[in-house]
């Protein structure tokens, strides 16, 4: 076999296995994740935190918001209010 095929190879096949080796890594981590979901979906005082955490979020994003919302209206009265001067 020529060299240069056998060394195309050989970098194919290194390449394969790295692929195949974080292919694996990634399964098993899939894995648990879904094993701990399980679990904490599993549990209704774990299901009631989560609920409670996702309500949390979601208002902190509306409060951001209307906060810039604010901001913006600050600024456009300002800039109103100095053109009408």
């Amino acid at each position: 076999m020529p060299e240069g095929l056998r060394k195309l190879l050989d970098d194919i096949l290194l390449a394969n296995s790295s692929v195949l080796a974080t292919t694996w890594r990634l399964k098993k981590r899939f894995e648990r994740l879904g094993r701990i979901e399980r679990e904490l979906l599993g549990d209704a005082e774990a299901k009631q935190v989560l609920f409670t955490l996702s309500i949390e979020r979601s208002l902190k994003k509306m409060i951001e918001a209307a906060e810039k919302a604010l901001k913006s209206l600050e600024e456009r009265n300002t800039i109103l209010q100095n053109q009408s001067d």
